[in-house]
């Protein structure tokens, strides 16, 4: 989440930035791109945390 953090306002991308939070970029015939970030399976297991979390509590907000 870190990496997300220090990146959340950029306005443009450069290598740096692809490199460090891209896994990598998938291309389909059918004009379809799908973009593997890294760190993503960390991710869905932090939101899968704090939706189990809302569902124990409901009507409190994370500040």
């Amino acid at each position: 989440m870190g990496q997300f953090r220090k990146h959340q306002n950029i306005e443009a991308l450069d290598r740096t930035i692809i490199v460090s939070l891209i896994e990598r970029i998938l291309i389909f015939r059918e004009h379809r791109v799908e973009i593997v970030y890294r760190w993503h399976n960390e991710f869905h297991w932090q939101t899968d945390l704090l939706l189990q979390a809302q569902a124990m509590f409901p009507g409190k907000e994370a500040v």
